[in-house]
């Protein structure tokens, strides 16, 4: 099972133990997940980014389609 978090020590240690993790990162994120659409931190966490400041609406379409891809 994978969880899904905003940018707390909680993606870190999900990270950490190579949990399947989706991070929501805002449009301008902490310097940790830089610009591009992968991060060099954790190979489990998968990166959901505002496309414009305030909309989640792309990071939250993009997490439907990640759980109706699996069995949930």
């Amino acid at each position: 099972m994978s969880s899904s978090t905003v940018d707390t020590s909680l993606v870190h240690l999900s990270g950490s133990i190579g949990k399947d993790t989706y991070l929501y990162l805002p449009k301008v994120p902490d310097w940790r997940w830089g610009l591009k659409d992968k991060q060099d931190w954790y190979q489990t966490v998968h990166l959901l980014r505002q496309k414009d400041v305030d909309d989640w609406s792309i990071p939250l379409m993009e997490s439907e389609k990640i759980l109706k891809k699996s069995s949930y």
